[in-house]
């Protein structure tokens, strides 16, 4: 397996990405998917820097 971060730094998104083989078959996923949002408008009900969908 070979992790491999995708980062867009101008729209602050963030991925961590799996890549391989198991058992003779090719495998892939996202293992972590980062959105920071902007802290100076909030959502209603919401705080901190990130915002979870």
């Amino acid at each position: 397996m070979e992790a491999q971060a995708v980062l867009d730094t101008e729209r602050d998104h963030y991925l961590l990405l799996h890549t391989g083989w198991k058992d003779n078959r090719r495998t892939h996923g996202c293992s972590l998917h980062l959105d920071i949002k902007n802290v100076d408008t909030p959502r209603p009900g919401r705080t901190g820097i990130l915002a979870w969908p």
